[in-house]
């Protein structure tokens, strides 16, 4: 009965098809109990900019804590951490920043941190939030996923190099930046997962 989301879109209608489908899975009025944002791009957290503008979305769902990397020390031109961080106001919900490390419970979900903006190595050059997106696994009673937001290789060859295996072995593997690029074969073996989301 408890409610994981991750990332969620862009758009108006991204905002409204994530709306009816939690309603769909869930019943009326969904209760999302952790609502990750992986990175601070506008394709990764804008339907719930939206849905959190809009009252006649807003009032049909309840956010109890959203999860997000709003204290980065470097300057994007859109503004995306500050908008982000104005979110938990609007939705009256609690706001969790999250550190490497960090483990996060849902019921009988541990989601474990693994790679957050304080970890790059050259946090000063980022160019792009790609990289700084967080890497993070959701491991239930028999079954693990792991999202890896749109990392560039710095994030999981970080990853790699610092975490135990037995931590990275995955039943499911979010492909980084929607299946385009970011990850690398030596991290992806590690992981080893029988499903992929693109």
């Amino acid at each position: 009965g408890k409610l994981l989301v991750m990332d969620g879109g862009e758009t108006e209608g991204d905002a409204e098809m994530l709306v009816s489908l939690l309603e769909k899975k869930c019943g009326a009025h969904p209760v999302v109990d952790l609502w990750m944002i992986s990175h601070s791009h506008l394709d990764h957290y804008g339907a719930l900019e939206i849905l959190a503008k809009a009252p006649e979305l807003r009032e049909r769902i309840t956010v109890s804590k959203l999860c997000a990397c709003t204290d980065i020390p470097v300057s994007f031109p859109e503004n995306d951490q500050a908008r982000i961080a104005a979110i938990p106001g609007l939705l009256g919900c609690e706001q969790v920043t999250p550190h490497a490390g960090d483990v996060l419970t849902v019921d009988d979900l541990e989601i474990r941190m693994l790679y957050t903006w304080e970890d790059d190595p050259k946090l000063e050059a980022a160019g792009s939030f790609n990289r700084l997106s967080l890497v993070f696994t959701v491991t239930g009673p028999a079954q693990r996923a792991m999202f890896i937001g749109d990392s560039v290789s710095t994030g999981p060859t970080v990853v790699r190099d610092r975490t135990d295996p037995a931590l990275l072995k995955s039943d499911f593997l979010q492909l980084a930046h929607h299946g385009l690029d970011g990850g690398n074969i030596g991290f992806y073996r590690l992981v080893n997962p029988t499903t992929v989301l693109i």
